[in-house]
């Protein structure tokens, strides 16, 4: 088993200035952090199925306690992108009681833990991650919270620390950044591939400014997969 992750960059969280060149790194579990995405992502394109797949339900699972605006965000973030190019993505309010059949809508989980205390392994965590088994996509996303909030709380914006900011910004902020790793990782579930693409939304790395900025451009699908190749089909909304 493996992850497909999202991962800070370490050491550029300790700038604390949003101004510095700071990133954020997608990798897989099990290597080392790059900046540069792989060199198979140069062409702009992931690898992908054969074949379309039925529409994703994405089901929440909320064990950190997420605050109302928080969850707003996030579960707003997450779906902009894919939303943007027509595909058939969308929060599920129930739980399914039985698992999806063959050309049913697939039930991707996506589990937020809360990450109470700081470890010297937490500090590695990835913002969030999807599990790989023999190369291939399962539908669990785990998103490490407790872990961003943190990372995010000695940032700079403006002239305070995002910490010492009035609550519903730093819940908006949290949201979008938690959105955003989530997107990324839906992606690679709807690409079935821990490929990254040299621009957009399945970069590898994002400036960490980026990240918290509201509608930035870099969260788009650079290049837009033909229906065959996304696990939801396109759709109108």
């Amino acid at each position: 088993m493996a992850h497909a992750a999202w991962q800070d960059g370490g050491v550029y969280w300790r700038r604390r200035v949003l101004s510095a060149v700071a990133v954020v790194t997608m990798a897989v579990a099990g290597q080392r952090p790059t900046v540069a995405a792989p060199a198979e992502a140069d062409t702009g394109r992931m690898a992908c199925g054969d074949a379309p797949r039925p529409p994703v339900r994405l089901h929440l699972v909320d064990r950190a306690g997420l605050s109302i605006d928080t969850r707003d965000e996030l579960q707003r973030e997450t779906l902009v992108p894919w939303r943007a190019i027509g595909a058939s993505i969308e929060w599920a309010s129930t739980v399914p009681v039985r698992p999806a059949g063959l050309g049913e809508p697939k039930d991707l989980y996506v589990f937020i833990e809360a990450d109470a205390t700081e470890t010297t392994d937490q500090r590695h965590l990835p913002m969030a991650s999807i599990l790989f088994v023999k190369d291939q996509p399962t539908t669990h996303i785990t998103v490490h919270a407790g872990h961003v909030r943190r990372r995010l709380a000695d940032l700079r914006l403006g002239d305070l620390r995002l910490a010492d900011h009035p609550r519903m910004i730093r819940d908006r902020i949290l949201g979008r950044v938690l959105g955003r790793a989530i997107a990324h990782e839906v992606g690679h579930f709807l690409y079935g591939s821990r490929a990254h693409t040299a621009n957009g939304l399945m970069r590898a790395s994002h400036r960490i400014e980026h990240l918290l900025t509201p509608g930035h451009p870099m969260f788009q699908i650079a290049a837009p997969a033909t229906p065959e190749c996304l696990v939801a089909r396109a759709e109108r909304f």
